[in-house]
């Protein structure tokens, strides 16, 4: 008998990137999904809506190594922007 996963997405994106030595300078759709852990079609939306850094080889999409580091990192930094206590003191809202 075999254990079932708990997490539903456990195998969805395939085997997780473990090792950044293991990313091609240039990859296809499918690796960025593994990457990314998000769904094909929502890549692709965010490619055409140009949130995700890519281009386009015929009908395929690419992705630059470089490119995609500085978007994680941008989400990153996004996320977890410090707080400025003196806007929130001078009534400014603050912006999620």
């Amino acid at each position: 008998m075999i254990a079932k996963s708990k997490n539903k997405n456990a195998n969805k994106y395939g085997k997780p990137i473990t090792d950044y030595a293991e990313i091609p300078v240039i990859f296809d759709i499918a690796f960025a999904v593994r990457l990314l852990r998000q769904d094909y079609y929502v890549i692709v939306k965010k490619c055409q809506r140009g949130e995700i850094p890519a281009f386009k080889i015929g009908r395929e999409w690419r992705f630059r190594k470089t490119d995609i580091e500085e978007y994680i990192n941008a989400q990153i930094n996004e996320r977890y922007k410090p707080i400025n206590y003196s806007d929130i003191a001078n009534g400014k809202e603050m912006s999620t």
